[in-house]
């Protein structure tokens, strides 16, 4: 996995030069401690940007605590400028596990919608046919398998209810993508639940 990081930095640093030619940024930002965060410190130390990185992941205890990624992580996290967390108990949860005070540079900005743009519209569905819907990538952490299970108990209560999922396992997670869909069949849910793309 220390690699992974070392390898994208690295391709990163390799095309800086064509980066930079007609801009230099003022702030970098991250989207991730580790992979992104490391890229993102090499570049902004050699380009003189103030680093942000937000951390999405919420088993981020489980990056933190492989023992090839903890230094990483450590490292990226004492060199940013700011770190941001999409929840209160996400910021708390980075807080407790960092070796470092970093409080005072680790803020809350949560996932937000605006409702005056996005809002549900009136409602045609029928009463016995719940609809669900999932958007997201297809990874282990996601347990996706419990969403399947659980909706398997509603559909027992309510046989016109479905369920879309709409993502991908991507070439990162195409055996647990496969694995979701078996479940599916064994809980005799071809028909409710949809996979998108298919």
């Amino acid at each position: 996995y220390r690699w992974q990081a070392q390898l994208y930095r690295w391709s990163l640093m390799k095309a800086l030069p064509k980066i930079t030619l007609n801009f230099i940024p003022d702030v970098l930002h991250a989207h991730s401690l580790f992979q992104d965060g490391a890229a993102a410190t090499a570049i902004a130390r050699k380009v003189g940007a103030a680093l942000v990185i937000t951390e999405h992941f919420g088993a981020f205890e489980e990056l933190f605590n492989d023992r090839e990624k903890r230094p990483i992580i450590q490292s990226n996290v004492d060199k940013a400028d700011s770190v941001i967390t999409v929840s209160p108990s996400h910021r708390e949860k980075i807080l407790s596990i960092i070796d470092s005070d970093i409080a005072q540079k680790v803020s809350v900005i949560p996932n937000v919608v605006n409702s005056d743009l996005f809002y549900p519209a009136e409602s045609t569905a029928d009463g016995d046919a719940p609809r669900f819907f999932f958007a997201g990538s297809f990874r282990p952490v996601k347990k996706l398998e419990v969403m399947i299970e659980a909706f398997s108990s509603v559909h027992d209560s309510y046989p016109k209810a479905t369920l879309t999922l709409l993502g991908t396992g991507g070439s990162s997670f195409p055996l647990y993508e496969q694995s979701l869909r078996n479940v599916v069949k064994e809980k005799q849910l071809d028909n409710s639940v949809r996979f998108l793309p298919a």
